[in-house]
């Protein structure tokens, strides 16, 4: 397949652009500024930004799948996400590139969620705390689900690098203690990129 990764220079992304590699995928990586790759036959290096459209509707056409692994953390907006799905869809829409992945944090709710006893109370409390960073989350699900791609939005707990690369996938919240290896989040959007599993569904993933 041939894969493009958004956000490929950060600490998931990064990770993904290797195991796509790994993988045998041919892999174009978009990122902005200096990233740390080494050269690969099956490597391609867009510099780009999120909020230059034309540098996102360049990258995507002639690709099988689009991985996003943006996040706004540490940016001085906090709008990554849904800033650079509103080029990134339709985009995808006009070229005829079907398989969308993305990634984002499990308070984030999407559209027919179960809410309960412990969202209700964390959800406020994370909105409270970073407002912009679940707002920007929300409405990069919402921008994502109205579109008539094939799409997976992929929801997490806290990234850590301890415990195992294996996972699983549920539609049920997990809890504010939970964690997950940043390893295993890499695994699972580069095979949720590579098929057709959980098709117009925002999953969480768990430890296994």
């Amino acid at each position: 397949m041939k894969i493009i990764v958004f956000g490929a220079n950060g600490r998931v992304g990064s990770l993904v652009v290797k195991r796509c590699l790994e993988q045998g995928h041919n892999v174009t990586a978009f990122v902005r500024g200096n990233h740390t790759f080494q050269s690969s036959p099956n490597l391609s290096i867009v510099q780009g930004d999120i909020y230059d459209s034309s540098s996102i509707e360049s990258a995507i056409p002639g690709h099988n799948a689009v991985i996003s692994c943006l996040g706004s953390w540490g940016t001085p907006k906090k709008d990554i996400l849904a800033t650079a799905m509103r080029t990134i869809v339709p985009t995808m829409e006009a070229h005829g590139v079907q398989r969308l992945v993305s990634l984002t944090g499990s308070d984030a709710r999407a559209s027919g969620d179960t809410i309960d006893l412990i969202n209700r109370i964390t959800h406020p409390i994370f909105s409270l705390l970073a407002p912009k960073i679940m707002r920007d989350g929300e409405e990069h699900i919402q921008i994502i689900s109205k579109s008539n791609l094939s799409w997976t939005v992929l929801r997490s707990p806290v990234m850590n690098d301890k415990g195992r690369t294996m996972y699983k996938l549920r539609d049920r919240r997990p809890k504010p203690w939970h964690t997950i290896n940043r390893n295993a989040v890499a695994h699972a959007l580069v095979d949720l990129a590579a098929t057709n599993d959980h098709l117009k569904s925002s999953p969480y993933i768990y430890r296994d």
